[in-house]
């Protein structure tokens, strides 16, 4: 009989749990920020099981590299809308909160 793969959820709460020293070390605002990071992961299930068999845990910090990516990518735009806003006088260009297209989640 063959054996059956972990799912990849299982594996990030397990790479998680290898971890739960360092976030007990932390400050309590950090622990939220650290706990946060990881439900990244989760986001990008079906990306993460297509790959992790690979090295799991190179595949969970991907999917946090590429939530924090699109953050910050957002917040640029944000910005440059809010500056371009105000160069205009403010009534050619509205502010939005909405995130743009390509910072989306497209999963």
């Amino acid at each position: 009989m063959g054996r059956n793969n972990d799912t990849f959820t299982l594996i990030i709460d397990r790479n998680r749990e290898t971890w739960s020293k360092f976030r007990r070390a932390l400050r309590k605002e950090d622990q939220e920020f650290f706990d946060e990071m990881w439900r990244a992961p989760k986001i990008h299930l079906a990306a993460g099981a297509f790959i992790a068999g690979e090295v799991p845990l190179e595949t969970i910090f991907m999917s946090m590299l590429l939530e924090q990516y699109k953050k910050i990518r957002y917040l640029e735009t944000a910005q440059y809308v809010q500056a371009i806003g105000t160069v205009a006088g403010g009534n050619v260009i509205r502010h939005t909160t909405e995130m743009p297209d390509d910072a989306r989640d497209h999963d």
